[in-house]
């Protein structure tokens, strides 16, 4: 994968092979990678003596040791370059992508700038972020108030524009998931939820959010996943058909059945909350 990514640098033109950190004040001296299975270290080719005499650039050894600074080149004109890049693309700390390196598991310290590459990903941002906006400027009162709710943020009885501020600042931290606010389906299901929250059909004991003696999860988020599981329909229609009626009681005999062939669990059986709340 690696070798792609510089062949296709190589192959647009580019004459220079730059590494970054997004840490400051980072450098490493990179030596080659061992592999643990083989013994062998890789991006090195063995060579025989007479290759090495022969050669006019010294090979590539186990005990070379390069040093990695923010924005070191190397020049693909550059035998000895393009050798050290060979074995320095096989080791942990090198990654594709400044993405891969900020990933909370990787090694890497350092990636390959591809300016290209770069400039997609910031374009890409800039789309997501617009269409977060563009959902957000076109919501209504009711929605925005909702949808606060659910970041967390409550602001009823604010301006419409209050709430579209506060929205574009949850935009900016992470439009993905403004986005994702406005998957029409699991929205509906976050609103039926604070319904049944206000109207005290659901009930909410930190952290436990329950129906009946029905778990029904220990996060708005999964309570929402519950319901739109096909497997809890039953659970979802009795829900919706008390917020229908108030006159409908909850009782032993409405919440019978609810886990039949779902994945709630009576609390009061499994021991998640004592008797004497219920």
């Amino acid at each position: 994968m690696a070798d792609l990514r510089i062949d296709k640098l190589i192959a647009a033109g580019s004459t220079r092979i730059e590494l970054r950190t997004p840490f400051k004040n980072v450098q490493l001296y990179a030596t080659p990678y061992k592999d643990i299975v083989t013994g062998e270290y890789k991006g090195i080719s063995n060579h025989d003596e007479l290759e090495i005499k022969k050669s006019k650039v010294p090979f590539a050894t186990p005990e070379d040791t390069f040093l990695l600074t923010h924005g070191t080149v190397l020049e693909t004109s550059n035998p000895r370059h393009m050798q050290i890049l060979g074995w320095l693309l096989e080791t942990p700390e090198i990654a594709l992508s400044e993405e891969d390196v900020m990933n909370r598991t990787s090694l890497a310290k350092f990636y390959i700038y591809d300016p290209d590459r770069e400039a997609r990903v910031k374009v890409a941002r800039i789309q997501l972020k617009l269409k977060a906006q563009n959902l957000v400027s076109e919501d209504t009162e009711t929605g925005l108030s909702y949808r606060l709710r659910v970041l967390e943020n409550p602001m009823e009885g604010a301006t419409r524009t209050r709430m579209q501020a506060a929205m574009f600042q949850e935009v900016e931290k992470n439009p993905s998931r403004i986005i994702e606010l406005y998957n029409e389906e699991k929205f509906d299901l976050f609103v039926l939820l604070y319904r049944a929250l206000d109207r005290g059909i659901i009930e909410y004991k930190a952290p436990i959010y329950s129906y009946g003696t029905k778990f029904l999860g220990n996060s708005k988020e999964i309570v929402v996943e519950f319901l739109s599981s096909p497997l809890n329909k039953n659970v979802l229609e009795l829900i919706k058909k008390q917020l229908e009626d108030e006159s409908i009681e909850l009782d032993e005999t409405n919440t019978e059945g609810l886990t039949d062939g779902g994945d709630g669990k009576d609390l009061v059986t499994s021991g998640l909350i004592p008797s004497s709340l219920m």
